[in-house]
C-alpha cells in the first residue's frame, strides 16, 4: 500500500507542473548568467567559498570543454586540416590543454577554499567552469582586493 501511494504522489508531482518553454535565443540562463559583484564581506566570502568548492569538484569538466573549444577554434582557421583533423586535434591538443586547466582549476579551487575568509576575488575567470563555456579559462589576478572603497552613505536628514 505505501508503494502505491508513493508512486501516485510521484506521478502527480511529475505531471502537475507543465514543462517550461526553452529560453529564447540570446536570453540569459543559469549556465551563462554573470556572477554579480560581491559588495560586502559576507558576499565575497560566500562567492569565494562556493567557487572554491565547485572548482575542486568540477575541475575535470575542463577536459571536454577544451576538447570542444579546440576543435571548434581549429575549424575556423581554414582548410589546414581535413574533416577528421579538427576532431583529432580537438581530442589530442584539447585533451592536453584541458588536463592542464583541470589541474589549474582544481588547485585554484583549493586555494580559494583555504583562503575563503580573505575577501578577494576568485582566482579563476570565469569563476565557475560552466560560465562562458566557449571561452578559455584564465587565472589571476591573485588575491585582488578592491582598491576603491565604497562611497559613504549620505547623512540622514533631520
Amino acid at each position: 500500500m505505501p508503494r502505491i501511494l508513493l508512486l501516485a504522489a510521484l506521478t502527480a508531482l511529475s505531471t502537475a507542473a507543465p514543462a517550461s518553454p526553452p529560453p529564447a535565443q540570446g536570453a540569459l540562463s543559469v549556465a551563462n548568467a554573470p556572477v554579480p559583484p560581491a559588495d560586502d564581506y559576507g558576499d565575497k566570502v560566500r562567492l569565494k567559498l562556493a567557487s572554491g568548492i565547485m572548482n575542486m569538484m568540477t575541475g575535470f569538466v575542463e577536459v571536454p570543454k577544451n576538447m570542444i573549444n579546440t576543435a571548434n577554434n581549429t575549424s575556423s582557421y581554414g582548410s589546414a586540416f581535413d574533416r577528421g583533423g579538427y576532431v583529432l586535434w580537438g581530442i589530442t591538443g584539447g585533451g592536453l590543454k584541458g588536463a592542464m586547466h583541470m589541474l589549474g582549476r582544481t588547485l585554484a579551487g583549493l586555494t580559494d577554499f583555504v583562503t575563503c575568509f580573505v575577501p578577494t576575488e576568485p582566482i579563476t575567470h570565469p569563476a565557475f567552469v560552466w560560465q562562458n563555456f566557449y571561452t578559455d579559462t584564465q587565472y589571476g589576478p591573485y588575491f585582488k582586493v578592491d582598491s576603491q572603497p565604497k562611497p559613504a552613505a549620505p547623512a540622514p536628514r533631520k
